[in-house]
């Protein structure tokens, strides 16, 4: 009759070994987290535990050590760094290699440092600062950038959170990475940009590199219903209206690079 395992026990020894760092400590918590709820170890979790409980066994054997110095640094990190944050990934990452014995190289020593100057107790306050100013100007100007963003592979996560949570702070690092870049910089220009073109006005395609959807809907013309719609172009002429075709009830979007006066 195999022998029962006693979890308790297990998990105990295994969150005590100092080698049981970044994602596979992350791993296990989270495990000892649903078996401490009362819930069962599946197969499959068992498995996991066990390779991983393995993979240290063998380090213990082998006299592999990392760098304490590096270790030292990602532990500080571990505890300032946001979960689910891309900076705690790289962390984690980077602590598991190091206690599996393998060198960081030049640039995950550069990335490293550079995290660690956004979580200096200067910077950790400074971004404080920033969420107790964070006001309509910048949550309309994150706004528009989520939509803009909305839809591509790029700040999907963030953009998605902006869109659904009006609550919603980013911090000073995710608020400048979106709204202060080379497309941030046409997007926003675009929304300064006074509209060609004013409400009720009547506009038709202009000729040339119009996209050939705009060019059959307005082929008669159409009246302009707002100039206040999404951009979702980084380019000059961005400002992007709602038109309804003459001879239509379904109105369009379109930028103003596309359309001109109906003579």
């Amino acid at each position: 009759m195999a022998k029962r395992t006693n979890w308790k026990l297990e998990f105990a020894a295994l969150l005590a070994n100092k080698r049981l760092v970044g994602r596979n400590r992350t791993f296990i918590e989270s495990l000892h987290k649903h078996y401490s709820s009362g819930k069962a170890m599946t197969s499959g979790r068992k498995h996991h535990f066990f390779l991983v409980k393995e993979r240290l066994a063998q380090l213990d054997a082998s006299g592999t050590m990392g760098d304490a110095t590096i270790e030292d640094r990602c532990e500080r990190l571990m505890k300032r760094t946001p979960e689910s944050s891309w900076d705690r990934g790289f962390v984690e990452s980077v602590q598991g290699q190091n206690a599996n014995g393998h060198r960081l190289s030049p640039r995950q020593l550069e990335i490293l440092t550079k995290i660690e100057s956004r979580y200096t107790d200067e910077a950790i306050a400074a971004a404080r600062g920033f969420a107790d100013n964070y006001t309509v100007i910048e949550r309309t100007r994150m706004v528009r950038m989520a939509n803009y963003y909305h839809g591509t592979p790029y700040f999907r996560d963030l953009s998605d959170r902006v869109l659904t949570d009006p609550e919603f702070v980013p911090t000073k690092k995710q608020y400048d990475s979106m709204t202060k870049n080379k497309y941030a910089n046409k997007v926003i220009a675009g929304y300064a940009t006074p509209p060609a073109y004013e409400v009720g006005s009547t506009v038709q395609a202009r000729a040339g590199t119009t996209p050939s959807n705009v060019r059959r809907a307005l082929k008669v013309g159409g009246v302009v219903l707002s100039t206040e719609e999404a951009i979702k172009s980084a380019c000059k002429g961005n400002r992007t209206y709602k038109v309804l075709p003459i001879g239509s009830v379904k109105p369009i979007n379109v930028e103003e690079r596309y359309i001109k006066v109906r003579r």
